[in-house]
């Protein structure tokens, strides 16, 4: 079985940035630096190398500065239209409010504030497995250390739904569990692959005591109910750096400024000598 190519993209882009406060008063977290680019650049990147042909960015209504930087994608080759979320009521939510403007196609659901890569071998890959097997909904993920699944959505494999490839038939998912209560150690690495068939279960997600709508919990529905969802795992050298925190943009922002072509070395240079002087 086999379903539609995928060929748009919903970037989630909406959200306040509260653990990156102050910084975040002034500059979305999507647009703090990376290297030379915004964060969220990198992200429009990766999905118009992986194929996607229409980039949906959803934005809060505070967000302008996404929609002046990015304007209607040309410059990047791709076509950008804008959606807003008018109330910050979680990522189900934020993905809802871009999959209803979908027109009825699959389509990638890339977490704004995360870089996968390298490259967009990750995302191309995923956008390849969701067509070839049929799946409603299939989840790029990590193997993550046992006490780090309590910060991940986790997915449940079927034990025997395992192919040679890595990839595997999922039965449902977890959203944030502690570690002795973990159907696995896969963690969803920041995107997704969804069908049309998603939405209504979207649609269906009862916010928690927060007033955030969890996507995991319309992802459990969906396996309840008995529709193919599937995991396909980052491999070799691929990662995902998580931009949220500053405990995680601050290592990912000096890896980008080491790997930088022209002022790599004297990074590294500088780096080596405040080590030095402890």
């Amino acid at each position: 079985m086999s379903g539609r190519r995928v060929r748009q993209a919903v970037i989630v882009a909406a959200g306040h940035g509260s653990r990156l406060r102050p910084i975040t008063r002034a500059i979305p977290k999507e647009m703090l630096p990376i290297g030379r680019k915004p964060l969220l650049e990198h992200v429009v990147e990766e999905m118009r190398d992986a194929g996607m042909e229409r980039i949906l960015l959803v934005i809060s209504p505070d967000k302008e500065m996404i929609r002046r930087y990015f304007g209607d994608g040309s410059e990047w080759r791709v076509e950008v239209e804008y959606v807003i979320q008018p109330v910050m009521r979680g990522l189900g939510d934020a993905v809802l409010c871009g999959a209803e403007q979908a027109e009825g196609e699959p389509f990638l659901a890339a977490f704004g504030d995360c870089i996968v890569g390298p490259g967009c071998g990750p995302a191309a890959r995923l956008a390849a497995a969701h067509a070839a097997h049929g799946s409603m909904g299939t989840a790029l993920c990590e193997d993550v250390p046992p006490e780090r699944v309590r910060h991940y959505g986790i997915l449940a494999p079927d034990p025997d739904g395992f192919d040679e490839d890595g990839s595997f038939r999922v039965v449902d998912m977890v959203e944030k569990p502690e570690p002795d209560r973990a159907p696995s150690r896969w963690a969803v690495a920041a995107r997704w692959a969804l069908s049309a068939e998603a939405i209504p279960y979207l649609r269906r997600i009862q916010p928690k005591a927060n007033g955030e709508c969890c996507l995991t919990d319309a992802i459990a529905a969906m396996a309840a109910d008995g529709l193919p969802l599937r995991g396909t795992p980052l491999v070799g050298a691929e990662r995902r750096l998580d931009i949220g925190r500053w405990e995680s943009y601050l290592p990912a922002a000096v890896v980008a400024a080491l790997d930088d072509a022209e002022a790599g070395d004297r990074v590294r240079q500088a780096v080596t000598e405040r080590l030095g002087r402890g």
